[in-house]
């Protein structure tokens, strides 16, 4: 969901309540943490019930007269590290060998080094714990980096130069990725090349594993899921200082640049030989596309919403345009293949009949909407599709697509064609979802722009 959908959802729901708390974690975790200040501030001057607590690493920049700040005490937190560093000391088999003296020197050296940083501490923990023997840890331990970005450039700068490109690849993607990564879609994520056609054993990772080993202390599994270890780690990724490092400035991150990357190797992984023959007609052939190629799902899914995180290049128009082209190809192509993919679906009525329009619409791909309504270009605006036969602008309002139902109602999309599946129209559907910005603009539309459907 966008901030104003949220916005919009916040509206409804405080009037409903006499009193409202929000609670708000780690608001520096979001690129989008300026806007949520704007929103936040705003929904409380037109609510006096509500009732907001944030938490974040950093100041808000604007609205400081409003926001009333509560700073944490460096001495509390030391207080906390303190009892976290004596628990894992106390605990841990790798600590117990350490005598009461040479445990008090590690807890003291920890807690006054840390300054607060909690995550520094943890670090530094899991780095001592990886010696086996006390003379080891008691060396290591006034070495260690001061800070945490030093921290981070240290493990970085222990990965072997033959496995750096791979752990740069699994870093932007775990940086990046709209959801945590299973292992093997990682795998697969790491390994393809934008010019790729086809994949097989040879060019896979023999072991999947490698890359938490490789990744070691920055890679997070849970479940066969994967994260980031922290939201420190992307930060740091993306901080000036690591790209003015001599160490590792390679292992830097462009924000732009990684969702291009990742949109870019998901339409590759789409595009391969073995998906261009369109798609299949039973669930087992269905099932084992989605079993021989791991990244499928997310690369399905995933893809038109990373195109909506950068600008297009040309060459990014081009290639999407390429691959929405080969639904003209036999059995709908590679386009059909993603709409099967899409939707998990064996009816291939829906899969060959939906023009690529209406799931640019459904994803609210503004870019690429705009490429396709261009003059000239021959497009039936309000041509159905989908599996209930929807309109481009119906799905478009229906998913909340502020953008994409804008710019297909100037282009001629009529709100007054009712929906096959659901007794309503784009109208009324963005009444009921409380669009108004969309409904003051379908006003002059309370009658149909052209004949209403037969009902």
């Amino acid at each position: 969901m966008t901030v104003h959908e949220i916005q919009e959802g916040m509206q409804f729901v405080l009037k409903r309540f006499d009193r409202f708390y929000l609670m708000i974690d780690a608001l520096n975790e979001t690129p989008h943490s300026d806007e949520v200040v704007k929103t936040l501030i705003s929904l409380c001057k037109q609510n006096a019930k509500l009732r907001v607590l944030v938490t974040s690493t950093r100041e808000p920049v604007q609205g400081q007269d409003l926001i009333f700040l509560k700073r944490m005490s460096e001495r509390v937190v030391n207080s906390d590290i303190e009892t976290y560093v004596y628990q894992r000391l106390l605990t841990e088999c790798r600590f117990k060998s350490l005598n009461p003296t040479s445990q008090r020197e590690v807890k003291h050296h920890i807690v006054t080094s840390s300054h607060g940083v909690f995550r520094w501490a943890k670090v530094c923990m899991d780095q001592l714990s990886r010696y086996r023997t006390v003379r080891d840890m008691k060396a290591v331990l006034h070495d260690i980096p001061t800070t945490l970005n030093e921290m981070y450039a240290a493990m970085l700068f222990r990965i072997p130069a033959e496995d750096r490109g791979i752990a740069h690849e699994a870093l932007t993607w775990l940086c990046f990725s709209l959801r945590p990564l299973r292992l093997r879609e990682l795998a697969e994520a790491v390994i393809l090349c934008e010019d790729d056609t086809f994949l097989d054993n040879d060019a896979r990772l023999a072991d999947p594993v490698v890359l938490l080993e490789v990744c070691q202390g920055l890679i997070y599994s849970s479940y066969d899921e994967l994260t980031l270890a922290h939201d420190s780690i992307r930060t740091f990724l993306l901080s000036d200082w690591i790209r003015e490092s001599k160490m590792v400035s390679e292992f830097a991150v462009d924000t732009a640049s990684a969702h291009r990357k990742i949109m870019r190797k998901c339409l590759t992984y789409l595009s391969l030989n073995d998906f261009a023959s369109g798609p299949v007609s039973t669930e087992d052939q269905l099932n084992a596309r989605f079993i021989d190629y791991p990244l499928l799902y997310y690369a399905s899914q995933m893809w038109p919403i990373h195109s909506e995180r950068f600008d297009l290049q040309s060459e990014d128009e081009n290639d999407i345009l390429a691959f929405f082209n080969t639904k003209g190809n036999p059995n709908s192509g590679t386009f059909g293949t993603w709409v099967q993919l899409l939707l998990k679906t064996l009816d291939l009525d829906t899969v060959h009949r939906t023009e690529p329009l209406y799931y640019a619409a459904s994803y609210n791909m503004v870019q690429i909407l705009k490429i396709l309504l261009r003059p000239g270009n021959s497009i039936d605006i309000n041509k159905r599709g989908g599996r209930y036969l929807s309109t481009p602008l119906f799905v478009a309002v229906w998913r909340g697509n502020l953008e994409a139902a804008k710019l297909l109602y100037k282009a001629g999309a009529d709100p007054c064609l009712r929906d096959r599946k659901i007794p309503s129209d784009s109208y009324k559907m963005a009444v009921h979802r409380h669009m108004d910005e969309l409904v003051e603009l379908f006003a002059d539309s309370a009658t149909p722009r052209g004949a209403e459907e037969p009902q």
